[in-house]
């Protein structure tokens, strides 16, 4: 780790900065071929990233916010993993959907994504201390 870190400081000194991160440093750096291969690892980590992101937000719908909406066919776990794999698709579609918004309107919807970080924080503190205060049917 060290060794990486003081390559890419050296990679890093060696001249103005180009502008366009990362990529852009390594592909002055070392040639367009390392860095068409550092941008296609990127691009792929990112796209299964997202996917399962989509899938672990499908998860989370199915199983702790509406049980009721599977309805994709199965029972036990492979009836879950059908209903996840379905709403985690339809998810990753309206992801990409978004992408191809005007930017207008990608702007206006930005605050959405740090507030639903912000309620999903405020709703993990509140049902910590919902367990925590004496009470809870879990402490009888």
């Amino acid at each position: 780790m060290l060794l990486t870190a003081v390559s890419l400081s050296a990679v890093a000194t060696n001249g103005l900065d180009p502008g366009g991160g990362a990529l852009a440093l390594l592909s002055g750096a070392l040639g367009p071929e390392a860095g068409g291969a550092v941008g296609v690892c990127g691009f792929l980590s990112a796209a299964f990233t997202a996917a399962a992101a989509a899938l672990g937000g499908a998860e989370v719908l199915l199983v702790y916010l509406s049980p009721s909406w599977a309805v994709l066919p199965g029972r036990g776990r492979w009836g879950r993993l059908n209903n996840g794999r379905g709403y985690g698709a339809g998810l990753l579609a309206l992801l990409g959907a978004g992408s191809l918004a005007p930017p207008r309107l990608r702007a206006a919807a930005a605050p959405l994504g740090p507030a639903g970080l912000l309620l999903a924080l405020l709703a993990l503190q509140a049902g910590s201390l919902r367990h925590a205060l004496p009470g809870d049917p879990a402490h009888a």
